[in-house]
């Protein structure tokens, strides 16, 4: 008896329990398919590549306090160096830090800061930079020479700098290059360039994305396109919900750089 109660409890479905399964099974695709394409479009329209960021409505509303303040450390890698910048934005006074850091700047545990990122990677640099400069970064953002090219090609029109003092680097044939004093406009590969190879690393690092900055915080760019492009060209901790936060704060910034009082300034450690 036994044996034959644990056929009956356990025996096939019947041919009507089968299709009702079915059907319940097929309707329950259709719903997982259109609640994805809807998704997928409603994806499209804010990141379209010819769209804007339309945050008109949250950015006038937003009030900051020091609290927003964030420091993301961006690290250039190439072949035979490695170069530390930290970028702070400071929306509740209207204000971006870049602040170029030494490659061999000492960490502790007789280490340098290339040394801890190469052997422990870039949540430790950040750690690491969080401490020197007592300034609160959490993310980093580590992109290649080439990969850096691309993205100030997205700028277009080239880079106009003003450089402090006069900046040398090794052309494309190996002759030296020197850069007055002065303003320059510079295309994404003598930037590039300058970046890999300049005599003074840090006064070039600080200098040209200062100026990258003061450049792009204007309203009207598809921030959510640019962050596209650098979460496929980057090593990065940055996720979407921090993508979120410094995409507001960035186009508040922008709003006040277009107004003539955001201040973006360049030092080094």
């Amino acid at each position: 008896m036994a044996l034959e109660f644990y056929k009956r409890r356990f025996r096939k479905p019947g041919k009507k329990m089968q299709y009702f399964l079915a059907f319940t099974a097929l309707l329950l695709a259709i719903l997982a398919v259109t609640t994805w394409m809807y998704v997928r479009h409603r994806l499209s329209l804010i990141g379209s590549e010819d769209g804007e960021d339309d945050l008109s409505s949250t950015v006038s509303a937003e009030q900051y306090t020091a609290e927003d303040k964030a420091g993301l450390l961006v690290v250039f890698t190439g072949d035979e160096q490695m170069r530390f910048v930290l970028i702070t934005t400071d929306p509740a006074n209207a204000a971006v830090t870049v602040t170029a850091i030494p490659d061999d700047t000492a960490t502790g545990n007789d280490t340098t800061l290339s040394a801890l990122y190469q052997k422990h990677g870039g949540a430790r640099a950040v750690s690491a930079v969080a401490t020197l400069s007592k300034q609160p970064v959490k993310h980093y953002l580590s992109i290649s020479a080439d990969n850096a090219e691309k993205w100030f090609n997205r700028l277009e029109n080239g880079l106009t700098v003003t450089l402090s003092s006069p900046l040398s680097y090794p052309a494309a044939d190996g002759s030296p290059t020197t850069l007055s004093a002065g303003e320059h406009t510079l295309n994404a590969v003598q930037i590039t360039a300058l970046l890999s190879y300049a005599e003074t690393p840090e006064q070039a690092c600080a200098e040209l994305l200062a100026a990258m900055l003061q450049q792009y915080l204007r309203t009207g760019r598809n921030l959510t396109s640019d962050f596209s492009f650098l979460a496929n060209a980057t090593q990065t901790n940055l996720r979407i919900g921090d993508f979120t936060a410094y995409r507001d704060a960035l186009s508040y910034l922008a709003t006040k750089n277009d107004e003539g009082v955001c201040t973006v300034t360049a030092s080094v450690i």
